[in-house]
Parts: C-alpha cells; sequence; structure tokens
C-alpha cells in the first residue's frame, strides 16, 4: 500500500476523541463543520455531508477501527451492511484490482470519500498492511490506530516517547504501592 493511502486510511481510523502526544483531539465526525475540516485539511474538496452520511461514516470507522488488533471497541460492526451503503464498483488498477468508489467524479460527496477509504481498508487487507495495524495499548488515554513496521510485530504503543512511558510509570507506581501494602500488612 502506497503511504499517501495509508496515511489517508489512518487519519480516518484516529478521526476520534482522544489524546495523542499529550494533546486531546476532538471527534471529527462529531458535527457537520468538524468533519468538514478533518476532509479539507487532508487536501480533499469540499465535502458535501447528505442525510444520514455522518451516520455512515461513524459505522465504517467502527466497523473497521473494532477488525484491529487490540482495538478499544469491543465486536466488529456490520461493515457488510456499511459497504452496501456506499457507491463501490471493482476496478483494475495497475493489473490488480481495487475496490473504489462507483462515481469517481462526486468528490464532493462524503459517500464518496467514504467509499474511497473503505477500498483503501479492502486493499490493506489483502495486501497484508492491515494485519500490521494495531491500536495503541494505552486503552485509556490513546487508542492510537498505527503501523507496526518493527521486524517482528512486536510494538504495542504508538509512540514510546508518550504513551509507553506513561505505561511502564504506571506500572512502576502500582508495583511500589504494592510492594508498601505487603510490607505493611506484614507489619501489623
Amino acid at each position: 500500500m502506497r503511504d499517501p493511502d495509508l496515511h489517508l486510511l489512518l487519519d480516518f481510523l484516529n478521526a476520534h476523541h482522544h489524546a495523542h502526544d499529550g494533546v486531546w483531539v476532538d471527534d471529527c465526525l462529531a458535527s457537520e463543520q468538524t468533519l468538514r475540516a478533518h476532509f479539507a485539511g487532508r487536501g480533499w474538496p469540499d465535502v458535501a455531508v447528505h442525510g444520514a452520511a455522518r451516520g455512515v461514516a461513524y459505522r465504517l470507522r467502527n466497523a473497521l477501527s473494532a477488525r484491529i488488533p487490540g482495538s478499544y471497541l469491543p465486536a466488529p460492526g456490520d461493515l457488510d451492511g456499511v459497504a452496501r451503503e456506499l457507491p463501490l464498483r471493482v476496478a483494475s488498477i495497475e493489473g490488480a484490482p481495487r475496490l473504489v468508489g462507483a462515481d469517481a467524479d462526486a468528490t464532493d460527496s462524503l459517500c464518496a470519500h467514504l467509499a474511497r477509504v473503505l477500498g483503501l481498508a479492502y486493499e490493506a487487507m489483502t495486501d497484508g498492511t492491515w494485519a500490521r495495524l494495531k491500536a495503541c495499548r494505552n486503552q485509556d488515554d490513546c487508542q492510537w490506530v498505527f503501523l507496526d513496521r518493527s521486524k517482528n510485530r512486536s510494538r504495542v504503543w504508538c509512540s514510546m516517547e508518550t504513551c509507553g512511558t506513561t505505561a511502564k510509570v504506571r506500572a512502576y507506581r502500582a508495583r511500589q504501592r504494592a510492594a508498601r501494602d505487603d510490607l505493611g500488612a506484614a507489619a501489623k
């Protein structure tokens, strides 16, 4: 999968209210304005949000996110149902079949953008990229989806500097607290 496509997919998966690198990010799908700003910030034209399209965006994000190892969502949503709501077709691109938006000219439609995202997710699932996507183990504060580029696929935090350090400090403090409690109980 090409990096620009991967970044577009990750941007969509990470468009939820969470902290990343110590900064809280609002849910980009929360309103028509934040949704339009999210897509405009990624170089997409002004997106027209019609009717239930924002609900489709939520369901698509949740259905995809729940399929990522370590996801904070409990069960995969109905990806097939969401796909039926989007204008999709199969096209031969560079000699390989790819799932693409059915109306490539409808660049102002939210559903056309969502169809593109779903097509990229399908490509990631078929080319092995999806198996390397993970949700940050710091589920209390982060939940950021990242690509694990480590050789043995052992990465668990989006960033060792922020989430990794936070998790290690919490674990250390919990061990210290347990040791003090054990020492206090033994002294009684």
